[in-house]
């Protein structure tokens, strides 16, 4: 998802919450769905949040990406969760009026679902006076009203950084590792402002820390030199490198070659 694709996503869930009288006092709403594979279809009404959220790298501590495979259905209220997911909290109070809030995580086969319900200073409603049947009605409003925009975000799944935020007893097998590579489609950054790169992307890159230069990289991918000089200026442009040196500097920053 582009930035402005993103925008538009959020503006049409908010869309939603001002339709409901419950939605329309929330300060926050986010459907977050995890699969099995760590891939995550995300939306909420927050790009501000979202933004600052991949920025800071809360993915590593916030409570509800390092305990994937340990939750279970329930709801959680945030102000019972980990010391670490407060420093989390406290800067979404202090600087995007998220004060109070709630979880409800739905147990699946092959995925599990958060949905977050955030509160603000002026809410009128409190995380409180909620009930079950207000937070059950409003998601099966979202899940109806917003059923083309949840496919439209299950296409464009998102992951974190690899090895980040995962409970330390997971680990990937060899032989399941590029089963888990081909369903990653778009590897987002955490300082690139919702910048990404594609499968094909890294691909090029990972020929060409191979082979060491374009053309070489061109005939090993089955590419015309000219495609495979296209790819890696746009790849150049969207990571902000003017030299192949620095692009090579973020390719290790980021441990790039280790979703291939």
């Amino acid at each position: 998802m582009l930035p402005l694709q993103f925008e538009k996503m959020c503006r049409k869930v908010q869309k939603f919450l001002d339709s409901s009288n419950v939605g329309r006092d929330l300060t926050y709403f986010k459907y977050d769905r995890c699969y099995n594979d760590f891939s995550r279809l995300i939306l909420n009404n927050r790009s501000d949040w979202s933004q600052h959220f991949i920025n800071s790298e809360y993915y590593k501590i916030s409570y509800f990406s390092s305990k994937i495979s340990t939750l279970s259905s329930k709801k959680v209220y945030w102000n019972s969760m980990n010391e670490n997911s407060s420093v989390l909290m406290n800067d979404a109070q202090e600087n995007f009026n998220i004060t109070s809030g709630m979880t409800l995580i739905s147990k699946h086969e092959s995925y599990t679902e958060y949905y977050h319900f955030g509160f603000g200073r002026d809410s009128a409603y409190s995380i409180d006076q909620l009930t079950n049947k207000e937070i059950y009605d409003l998601i099966n409003g979202f899940r109806y009203r917003c059923r083309r925009l949840i496919l439209f975000a299950d296409a464009h799944r998102i992951i974190y950084p690899i090895g980040n935020i995962y409970d330390k007893d997971i680990y990937l097998l060899e032989e399941n590792a590029k089963e888990f590579s081909e369903k990653i489609r778009r590897y987002y950054f955490d300082s690139h402002n919702m910048v990404y790169l594609t499968r094909a992307e890294l691909e090029c890159l990972k020929s060409l820390s191979t082979y060491g230069s374009i053309n070489d990289m061109a005939i090993e991918l089955n590419i015309s030199e000219r495609t495979a000089y296209t790819h890696i200026e746009n790849i150049k442009n969207k990571l902000n490198c003017r030299t192949l040196f620095q692009l090579g500097q973020l390719v290790a920053k980021y441990h790039l070659l280790s979703f291939l």
